[in-house]
């Protein structure tokens, strides 16, 4: 079962509480409006099915290899509408164009955080802006996964931990060529990078 002692250790991502075959987690809020699991540790059948899809828990994935990358978009107009240099409406209206589908965050009527399927233009316009946030998003891993089995193009963007879970609820289905994931981070460079000699 996964460890709930310290919330350090958990993302809120919600993924272990979707794959529960018993429903014994739930999550809760804190003060601080941070969700974390809560088990029902007499439900319990100890199946591991949280830990395995857990983005916390430790994994054998190497990152030798791995590139990062830096663009933006050339369309003046993208590059407006988004926060990033206009490159998720970029790729989004890429996958797009092949009938794919397009899955991101936004605000919701009530101001939460959540993601949203998006199957046209219109839609993924919507869904531009900062999306350097944590949303709600995995009631729409069942749809996603659907999605990909039915190898559908598939763009999901998200933080880090969210992708982790995703990668970890598809199991196999995370390596289809179908399947584009994109997470981000934020980085502060040191002042100095940006000095003008004078």
């Amino acid at each position: 079962m996964i460890n709930t002692d310290d919330k350090k250790n958990c993302s809120g991502c919600g993924v272990c509480e979707i794959v529960c075959p018993k429903q014994c987690i739930v999550f809760k809020t804190d003060i601080l409006g941070s969700r974390y699991p809560e088990v029902n540790t007499r439900d319990c059948i100890d199946c591991k099915a949280c830990e395995r899809v857990c983005p916390f828990q430790p994994d054998d994935e190497t990152r030798e290899g791995e590139s990062a990358y830096a663009a933006f978009s050339i369309d003046k107009m993208k590059r407006f509408r988004g926060s990033s240099g206009g490159i998720f409406e970029t790729i989004a209206a890429w996958i797009l164009e092949q009938n794919g589908v397009v899955y991101a965050c936004k605000f919701d009527d009530n101001l939460k955080l959540r993601m949203f399927e998006a199957t046209s233009i219109n839609d993924v316009i919507n869904l531009t802006k900062s999306k350097y946030l944590q949303c709600d998003s995995v009631e729409l891993f069942p749809r996603i996964k659907s999605n990909v089995a039915q190898n559908k193009k598939v763009l999901v963007c998200s933080t880090p931990c969210q992708i982790k879970a995703l990668k970890n609820y598809l199991g196999n289905l995370s390596e289809s060529k179908n399947l584009l994931l994109i997470d981000f981070f934020a980085m502060e460079f040191p002042l100095s990078l940006f000095s003008i000699n004078a």
